[in-house]
């Protein structure tokens, strides 16, 4: 008997993002003194995905592990900017994926692993894009379709507090951009013997020809973005490395904003000291603040002694204490612990609840939307900082046999970044003041990075250039704009124009974000991009593949789009605290105040687009 055959046929293809899926590290294989961890990061489960539902195939020919394992990073979370680990090994076995995992020896790198061995971080979650799947049934249109993917990449490993909602993408802000993907579908194709009347219906045709023109004009297009990041960013060589390795743009990016990040830690800063992590240990913030509360030294004799070196290097004397800079980074370190936080934040409560549990300390970088943004950070700088740019570019054009060249100057202009003061005041009761516990001080750190992280990002978003406030980007002269007819409810087109906005004045290279006011967020959630189609202006938290971050430091109804690693914020990296006895006499208590040197500045404004 004659048996039917099957082919595969293209269906449709589909824009779709980093897509992640977790699994339980409850299998876990740990080596403690090798530092590593043997996981399970994928299995070929059904899972729920926003277009259908997902089986991931795990033969040799059905996942693309030369990437992954090239050190593949372990991440925190999905985010770049927590790289803990690399990939040792990885393999598919037929029904799962399974890795590896070696832990660095960083601060960070250390706490994720004593986390993992001691059972408190039980997940882990894979970033993977698909390139191909089969659908098993012709109800495409629901979520109960079944997608094989035959063809998918996994990007990198994350250690996870929790299981994320692979709808909502949670903590993905860093996540690179979309891909497409085919689909095919299986046709079942009579047998030459068969002498059936045949199905008059044409079957979809792969355009051969078409798919090389795709593919050429892609790969066009990554060598041109390439070699205009590597010229802009002094990066030409490196640019032709990732050329010749048929690296994306994305990974290029990354290695911008590390790059730029970076350069200002090459040397030490003037305000550090040299401590050793014993030292840097020893020291107490509520030590400093008793003691100059009582103008009196005995019992914080070294955190005196820091101050008045600090002194000495900066050439300028302290208004009460100047902080060192690694103390500074070692309270960043602490505050990224994900611990439980206080259920009151009453001071009186903390003479009679002894124990509180740690503190979580909001630190600088992760609660600053800029910052999470691409924003450029230059740490511990002393004096002015001067950067070039270009502002006109040397004129090239066609010419006649006879004709001469009518040369135009490279003009260069000057960024420059002043210490400028941010200042604030933390009150403290006097019963927090006889406290002695980590936890008292740390919820006193709390509020000092807290009230400068807000500050910084005001200044960033939309400093005035008055009153002291640098120029921020709303108010940097050369930022384009898009007029939105109803405030703060954007067309689709309306939403997209702010891309095209950047993209005309050639600036849309970089780390591109949208960052709005939540109430703009919640009109793009709802409102759909055309009568038909059933889509949003914003879905998965982006608007047209690019990612949006929320802030209420905006003002009412702004929609800001741009490549935010064009924007430097420079940091003085030392802290000036002084007491202040007066404010809070009455109640025996004191206000502390607390002052850090920092400037902004915009490389370009043309790299940004604002609603009018």
């Amino acid at each position: 008997m004659s048996q039917n055959k099957t082919s595969l046929a293209v269906k449709k293809t589909l824009d779709a993002p980093v897509e992640f899926r977790d699994i339980s590290l409850r299998d876990a294989h740990i080596d403690d003194e090798a530092r590593t961890v043997e996981v399970v990061f994928s299995t070929d489960a059904p899972v729920r995905m926003w277009y259908g539902t997902e089986v991931l195939m795990h033969g040799q020919d059905n996942v693309r592990l030369d990437r992954i394992i090239d050190a593949g990073p372990v991440l925190v979370n999905h985010f770049s900017d927590e790289h803990v680990g690399t990939v040792e090994s990885v393999s598919v076995d037929g029904s799962k994926g399974r890795a590896v995992l070696r832990f660095g020896n960083s601060a960070r790198a250390t706490e994720i692993f004593n986390d993992i061995k001691d059972g408190i971080r039980k997940s882990v979650s894979v970033g993977y894009r698909v390139y191909e799947s089969i659908v098993e049934n012709a109800d495409d249109d629901t979520v109960s379709t079944v997608y094989r993917v035959t063809d998918w990449e996994p990007l990198e490993i994350s250690i996870v507090a929790m299981p994320a909602d692979t709808g909502a993408k949670v903590g993905r802000e860093n996540a690179p951009a979309t891909n497409q993907f085919v689909i095919y579908e299986e046709r079942t194709m009579p047998d030459k013997q068969k002498t059936t009347e045949p199905d008059k219906k044409k079957e979809p045709v792969i355009d051969v020809n078409l798919e090389r023109e795709n593919a050429r004009q892609a790969e066009r297009a990554r060598v041109r973005e390439l070699l205009v990041l590597g010229e802009k960013f002094d990066l030409a060589d490196e640019a032709q490395r990732f050329i010749d390795d048929s690296k994306s743009v994305e990974d290029f990016n990354r290695l911008i904003i590390e790059k730029l990040s970076d350069e200002s830690q090459r040397s030490e800063p003037i305000t550090q000291l040299g401590l050793t992590q014993r030292e840097v240990k020893r020291y107490s913030l509520f030590n400093a603040v008793r003691a100059l509360a009582r103008k009196d030294w005995k019992g914080a004799e070294f955190e005196y002694e820091c101050s008045e070196a600090l002194e000495d290097q900066i050439g300028r004397s302290a208004r009460g204490l100047f902080v060192p800079w690694e103390i500074q980074r070692d309270w960043n370190t602490d505050s990224q612990r994900a611990t439980p936080p206080m259920n009151t934040i009453d001071q009186a409560d903390l003479v009679d609840t002894q124990y509180m549990g740690n503190q979580l300390i909001d630190t600088l970088r992760p609660r600053s939307v800029a910052l999470r943004a691409g924003v450029v950070t230059m740490g511990g700088l002393v004096g002015n900082v001067e950067i070039p740019r270009k502002t006109i570019n040397a004129a090239f054009g066609w010419l006649g046999e006879d004709d001469d060249q009518a040369d135009t100057d490279i003009k260069t202009g000057m960024l420059t970044l002043t210490p400028r003061i941010i200042g604030g005041g933390v009150p403290i009761t006097r019963s927090l003041l006889k406290q002695s516990s980590l936890d008292a001080e740390n919820f006193v750190r709390m509020d000092i990075e807290r009230g400068i992280a807000l500050a910084i990002d005001i200044g960033i978003l939309n400093g005035s250039g008055a009153a002291n406030q640098p120029t921020g980007i709303l108010n940097t002269t050369g930022v384009g704009t898009v007029t939105i007819s109803s405030a703060g409810d954007p067309t689709w087109a309306e939403a997209v124009a702010f891309e095209t906005d950047v993209a005309e004045a050639n600036a849309d290279v970089g780390t591109l974000y949208y960052i709005t006011r939540p109430a703009v967020v919640g009109n793009m959630k709802v409102k759909s991009k055309d009568s038909g189609s059933g889509r949003y202006v914003m879905e998965n938290n982006q608007v047209n593949g690019y990612d949006v971050l929320r802030t209420t430091q905006l003002p009412t109804n702004t929609i800001l789009f741009g490549n935010f690693a064009d924007t430097i914020l420079a940091m003085w990296g030392v802290l000036d605290i002084t007491v202040d006895r007066a404010t809070k006499a009455k109640s025996g208590g004191i206000v502390l105040r607390a002052f850090q040197d920092a400037d902004v500045g915009v490389r370009h404004g043309a790299s940004y687009s604002k609603n009018a």
